[in-house]
């Protein structure tokens, strides 16, 4: 028994020592090798919101784009509060990402806690708003901004060629919210260098407080209502459900597909196609390019279209507004869709008429 046992152990050490023998030889590693391992990066996004359907597109699309990239996104909403987007900011410096990309809430309100990731080493990455948080003139937050001064006030314009003088009232954002103030900015200018009356109130995003707000300016205006910018297209529908005199031509901002959908059925007279899908890619691309340490400007700008009928366009646009314009490109909805789905253009101040 005890010779059986001998012989069935030293075939087992036999068999250990051939298996040994057949896996790969391990080099040595000498002085002054570096063995890398990429795990990816890992960015951090803190949005106002992410309930509106474009929001919901931007972050499909940005993460199409990080997994292109080896990268993963952690979405977070700071549900209209400023103290939530501060507090998610801080959590992310905590957790280390290497690059944190927000939506601004407040574009003065944020600058110290954007310097204090920008000091721990962290990219930065201000969404659709020019925030001045750098704290070098190397180390600075990255601003992906939008033309919204010419665009806001070519559409502003478009709607007092169609319907003339009279009250044009605009549903923006929030004040300190850089597009806000500068869409508002725009629509209040290009009433005033007409000569219409014009009156702008703040919705929040809320739908409530849109649709407040809406009636409102509908009421005062009464008879002499024209027209009426929303300044998000998320939140047109609900200024659309208030009932405002006949021919009131309506205008919205972004691009959305039941703006698109309504402009074909003539019930909206045009938008801006700036996009989720857009957005979305182009902003996180612009997040992969600071964590691989490329040289990325301080503000750089979406190329956006106007987007109306060919009918609006060869009656309206065609002409006087297409040569005040002339960096914006006006294409129909069904052209828009297409466009959409493409990786967005990044253009120079120079380009689209803004330098």
């Amino acid at each position: 028994m005890k010779k059986a046992l001998a012989i069935l152990l030293a075939l087992c050490m036999m068999f250990a020592l051939v298996a040994c023998g057949q896996q790969a030889p391990v080099e040595d590693e000498q002085p002054g090798d570096e063995v890398v391992q990429d795990d990816g990066y890992v960015f951090g996004a803190v949005m106002q919101s992410l309930s509106a359907p474009i929001w919901i597109e931007l972050m499909d699309h940005g993460d199409k784009c990080a997994a292109e990239y080896n990268a993963t996104v952690d979405w977070k909403s700071a549900e209209g509060s400023l103290e939530n987007q501060i507090a998610l900011i801080e959590a992310f410096i905590e957790q280390g990402v290497d690059v944190i990309l927000i939506d601004p809430i407040d574009k003065n309100a944020l600058i110290p806690v954007i310097q204090q990731a920008l000091e721990a080493g962290i990219g930065f990455v201000t969404m659709g708003n020019l925030v001045e948080g750098g704290i070098s003139d190397d180390v600075y937050n990255v601003c992906t901004t939008y033309p919204d001064a010419r665009d806001s006030a070519a559409m502003t314009d478009l709607m007092i060629k169609v319907n003339g003088p009279g009250t044009y009232v605009m549903v923006n954002g929030s004040a300190g919210n850089f597009v806000s103030d500068v869409r508002g900015e725009a629509f209040a200018k290009a009433c005033t260098d007409a000569g219409v009356k014009y009156e702008i109130q703040d919705g929040n995003w809320d739908p409530t407080t849109v649709t407040k707000v809406t009636e409102d300016m509908v009421t005062a205006a009464g008879a002499d209502l024209k027209g009426l910018y929303n300044m998000d297209d998320s939140c047109l529908g609900y200024s659309m459900g208030v009932t405002m005199p006949e021919g009131t031509v309506l205008a919205g901002h972004n691009g959305e597909e039941s703006v698109y959908t309504a402009i074909e059925n003539g019930d909206v007279l045009c938008t801006t196609l700036i996009g989720g899908a857009h957005i979305g890619y182009w902003n996180i691309l612009t997040a992969v390019k600071i964590a691989q340490g490329e040289d990325v400007p301080h503000q750089v700008y979406l190329k956006t279209y106007i987007v109306m009928t060919e009918e609006t366009e060869n009656t309206y646009w065609a002409g006087e507004l297409a040569e005040k314009y002339p960096s914006l490109e006006a294409i129909t909805p069904a052209e828009a869709r297409v466009i959409a789905m493409e990786p967005a253009e990044m253009v120079t101040a120079e380009e689209i008429g803004l330098a």
